[in-house]
């Protein structure tokens, strides 16, 4: 997910939802072509959830994904289960105009 925060002057903040509780403390990452970025994980209400590590990573991120054809999630889940999704990254340009005109940023 990548999100705009009018509130708090973020635009294009990056994020990975997973569809299950993560271990904590362990890293979790998206693989984009040759490219690699490396997101610390945390549960918000039974849901987890990643953010980039470093934030001077964010915008090579959204060019990354801007330019890509697919984005390989990875994770851990609580049980300690390895996850590996694929994303395709059709329409992702369009869908941050549309998402930047939106939140007027």
């Amino acid at each position: 997910i990548v999100s705009d925060w009018p509130a708090r002057k973020i635009k294009a903040e990056p994020q990975i939802v997973f569809g299950y509780a993560a271990k904590d403390g362990t890293p979790a990452s998206l693989a984009i072509g040759g490219d690699k970025f490396t997101f610390f994980s945390r549960n918000e209400a039974k849901a987890g959830k990643a953010w980039l590590q470093s934030l001077d990573e964010n915008e090579r991120l959204i060019t990354a994904m801007k330019e890509g054809v697919s984005a390989v999630a990875m994770g851990t889940s609580q049980r300690g289960t390895k996850t590996v999704d694929t994303y395709s990254l059709a329409g992702f340009t369009e869908a941050l105009a549309k998402i930047h005109d939106a939140c007027k940023m």
